[in-house]
């Protein structure tokens, strides 16, 4: 392998080996040639160590890409074995595959990946919560009366299904929920049923203030989170204004979650860096 075709950042990125790193970069700027040339040097320097590597990424075309081009980089090519290559769904669905068990996985599990399959079981749990309606073992009468026979139900299902996707997409309250468009009573029981125990939105009034919300539910959960954003949110609600508060006082603003130092030094980093950029865009 030669890595004089990389430029001076490429060649560091591709050598260092001190610790985790992060290569940050535009698209078109050489991402991919960096990580193939990287691993190729690992294993190229490692040729009697029994270490694996893992490269995860998004898509299978990039996945065959990467292995195509690692292949050409070693030396042996005999120690791609010691490569897996793929993507995180195809890494997940091995690991489950082979260790599925110890979690209650067994290893023969399907995975839906088809809209048609999806279909077919939420309109199954639709045809079952009929049944209890007509069995008298709910307190409301709706779906069966709307769908009294398949038929009508099989012409909906897409349009269900695409409702009910795009209320995922959205962040509502119960109240907001209820008073949107797509809100139906027929929906909102579905959704009950699907979901009983609906994840608690992140509570914000801006891009900016959901992008803070979203960085600090990273470290604990949504409903933490909503704990201390109203009085760091009165303190800072733009980037503008959070640059100006010292990292000690945003510490102490969002400490009572168990967060680290570090979160609120990130904030005000990250806050400048919006301000240097331009902002952040809403939708």
């Amino acid at each position: 392998m030669t890595i004089s075709t990389l430029n001076n950042h490429q060649k560091q990125a591709v050598e260092y080996s001190s610790g985790s790193l992060i290569v940050l970069a535009g698209p078109g700027s050489g991402k991919t040639k960096v990580l193939t040339h990287k691993i190729a040097h690992i294993l190229n320097n490692s040729f009697n160590e029994r270490f694996k590597i893992l490269a995860l990424t998004f898509t299978n075309k990039a996945a065959d890409e990467m292995k195509q081009r690692v292949e050409k980089l070693v030396n042996d090519t005999k120690t791609v074995s010691r490569v897996f290559v793929g993507t995180f769904h195809s890494f997940a669905y091995k690991t489950l595959k082979s260790y599925g068990s110890y979690i209650g996985i067994p290893s023969d599990f399907i995975i839906y990946d088809k809209k048609e399959d999806l279909y077919k079981i939420l309109f199954d749990g639709i045809i079952k919560y009929i049944q209890k309606e007509r069995t008298g073992e709910t307190k409301e009468i709706i779906l069966s009366e709307k769908y009294y026979n398949t038929a009508l139900l099989e012409k909906d299902i897409s349009k269900i299904f695409y409702k009910i996707e795009k209320i995922k997409n959205q962040i509502f309250t119960t109240n907001d929920f209820s008073n949107s468009y797509l809100y139906s009573p027929e929906i909102g029981i579905i959704l009950d049923r699907l979901y009983p125990n609906p994840p608690i939105p992140l509570e914000h009034n801006s891009a900016y203030t959901l992008l803070v919300a979203v960085m600090l539910s990273a470290q604990t959960t949504d409903k933490m989170v909503n704990k201390v954003t109203p009085q760091l949110f009165k303190k800072a609600n733009t980037p503008e204004l959070m640059a100006t508060l010292e990292v000690e006082t945003i510490q102490k603003l969002i400490q009572k979650i168990g967060l680290a130092p570090t979160k609120a030094k990130n904030l005000k980093k990250m806050a400048q860096q919006l301000i240097d950029g331009g902002g952040v865009q809403s939708d």
